[in-house]
């Protein structure tokens, strides 16, 4: 256990999930901040901030704590203290559905739009999120304590998240396009809940993973070798075996996506709608998988798509894209610029983003 000396936080994580100050790479274990007049931002603007250094006016100290409610940033060496200037809240995440969107703000709030019938919109009470997972008519919520918050569905006890509370230092969660949920230890084995007829839970010896991905009857693990793991109903969906320099993985409805190490994609499972005829991408940095249809994002901010139906190709001409998220049957992206831009079916409102931007 560690206190962090940006946001004064009490960790037992390798570094601070609410600001991001990591004392094995920052020198001295002292955060470095750009040059500021007469005040400091928030505990985000310090990371964003972190190239230049600034320097306490009374002893010179590089070490302020954020004191959380009196609107200050108080120097460790000497005690003086500065107000600290507020940050802008920016969407800092997206995750798409079956068929509804979830976007995570800067300072740990989630909202919601699409279909709500089990209440997987409601997450208007959370505080201090991480990272989000929609999936099939549920929503995870990861905590910076590494705890787990859900709402919605609970088939086959999927969103039963409260048998996790003894359970700290999850990683990354995956709510799947099916019946169940994944979740990521820091030590990277996975823990898993709901529905298990097809084997998708089957995952209690899987290790040393830096990812997992839920689809729907089918679960998929990134090994830190870069190999991947699969479960579940098959039908070619989990042939990963021969895959190899993974970086990153996809679980579609009822395919699998895989990123290598050169920017390139693999792919396995249905191919009905030419979902998995991925292999003359390049220049990935993502991808995604919803039903019928692969995304691709490149370095230049563009987007590939893969699948027979045009409103789906549409997406291609999308630019500035930082990251995506498929759901079932709806692609959203999100632009450098804090926009988001959503296609694909909206019959329950999930394309429906503009209320979610700031």
């Amino acid at each position: 256990m560690w206190n962090c000396p940006v946001c004064d936080r009490k960790n037992n994580t390798p570094f601070c999930p609410v600001c991001g100050f990591d004392p094995s790479a920052d020198a001295e274990a002292v955060p470095t901040f750009a040059p500021l007049t007469g005040a400091v931002p928030s505990a985000a603007g310090l990371r964003r901030e972190r190239s230049g250094l600034t320097l306490c006016p009374d002893c010179g100290s590089t070490a302020f704590c954020l004191e959380k409610d009196s609107g200050l940033a108080r120097c460790r060496i000497c005690g003086h203290a500065l107000p600290i200037r507020p940050g802008k809240k920016t969407i800092t995440a997206i995750s798409a559905g079956n068929a509804h969107t979830a976007v995570l703000y800067s300072d740990g709030t989630v909202r919601c739009v699409g279909k709500n019938n089990w209440g997987q919109c409601n997450t208007g009470t959370w505080r201090d999120i991480v990272a989000i997972s929609a999936g099939f008519e549920n929503t995870l919520g990861l905590r910076a304590d590494g705890t787990v918050v859900a709402t919605g569905n609970n088939y086959a006890g999927k969103s039963m998240v409260h048998t996790l509370s003894g359970i700290r230092g999850i990683h990354a969660i995956d709510a799947s396009k099916g019946g169940h949920s994944l979740f990521l230890r820091q030590d990277g084995t996975v823990v898993s809940l709901g529905d298990n007829s097809d084997g998708e839970r089957n995952v209690e010896n899987w290790k040393d993973l830096t990812a997992v991905s839920a689809g729907s009857g089918h679960s998929l693990g990134l090994k830190s070798d870069g190999t991947v793991l699969s479960t579940g109903q098959n039908n070619g969906r989990c042939d990963t075996q021969q895959w190899c320099d993974i970086t990153v993985i996809s679980a579609g409805t009822w395919h699998s996506l895989g990123l290598k190490k050169g920017g390139t994609a693999v792919a396995t499972g249905r191919n009905a709608e030419h979902q998995c005829d991925v292999s003359s991408w390049k220049n990935l940095i993502q991808l995604c998988g919803g039903k019928y249809f692969s995304a691709g994002l490149r370095r230049d901010g563009t987007v590939c798509i893969a699948s027979t139906s045009v409103s789906y190709q549409m997406a291609e001409g999308w630019t500035d894209i930082v990251t995506l998220a498929a759901g079932d049957q709806h692609l959203v992206g999100l632009r450098a610029d804090g926009t988001l831009v959503s296609m694909g079916v909206n019959d329950d409102g999930q394309c429906s983003v503009d209320s979610l931007m700031l």
